[in-house]
């Protein structure tokens, strides 16, 4: 929370070394409804910001968005991700790796 009493969520990718000018700091919208979906929002960045022909190694904390990306992946492209209130998100992350 922050003096607002607002909650606040936030992120970040490092890029190797500290100084890198790729590293993101994020601070995401107070109306962020969960820290799934603040995750998923650095995710999408981290992954955008990375060149194609550079690997890449995610660290992720919540264990639904590993599964959603990995086990369930197939099933959620098969009912177009329905039920899943981080579609848009997640669709666009698949994306991204895929290109």
């Amino acid at each position: 929370m922050n003096e607002h009493a607002e909650r606040t969520a936030g992120g970040g990718a490092l890029f190797g070394l500290l100084d890198d000018p790729r590293n993101l700091r994020l601070r995401v919208p107070a109306n962020t409804d969960t820290p799934e979906e603040a995750e998923l929002n650095i995710l999408y960045l981290a992954i955008k910001e990375t060149p194609k022909n550079k690997s890449l190694h995610l660290q992720i904390k919540l264990k639904s968005i590993i599964r959603d990306l990995t086990l369930g992946l197939q099933r959620n492209k098969q009912t177009n991700w329905l039920g899943n209130k981080n579609k848009n998100v997640l669709k666009a992350i698949v994306s991204e790796l895929r290109q």
